[in-house]
This record gives structure tokens, sequence and C-alpha cells, in this order.
């Protein structure tokens, strides 16, 4: 019983982070660009994971008070 009371709880929070979260990122309506950087990490077989740079750009357009269009692409090598 302890284990679902933690596990509802722990639902809980996250689903009313996720929803703020969600309800900020709707409030402009202009054209909105950005860019991220971080980093893969690689889990492969071979002995030498590797972790890779990344890189991140995008451009976002809100369409409507709850709809928002974005295009975007990024950048990163792999090996293993």
């Amino acid at each position: 019983m302890r284990v679902l009371r933690r596990v509802l709880v722990i639902s809980a929070v996250i689903a009313v982070c996720s929803v703020a979260h969600v309800q900020a990122q709707f409030k402009p309506m202009a054209w909105e660009a950005g860019i991220g950087m971080g980093y893969n990490f690689g889990m492969t077989d071979q002995k030498d994971d590797a972790t890779r740079f990344m890189g991140r750009a995008f451009v976002r357009r809100g369409l409507l008070d709850f709809l928002q269009i974005e295009a975007g692409g990024f950048a990163s090598g792999i090996a293993g």
C-alpha cells in the first residue's frame, strides 16, 4: 500500500509540474527562435563509449492560444 501511495504522489507531482510548464510555454503569439546545446552519451558494446556534443536550433510560431508550430534541427556525432 505504501508503494502505491508513493507512486501516486510522485505521479501527481510530475503531472502538476508538467501542466504548469506547458501553460507557461503558450503565452506569446509571436515568432520565437532559440538554440540549445548538450551532450549525447553513447551506450554501445564497444569499450570506448564516447560523449559527443549536440547542438539544436528551432523556430516557433504561435497559431492560437493553445497551439504552436515548431521547426528545428540538430547536429551531433555518433561513434562506437
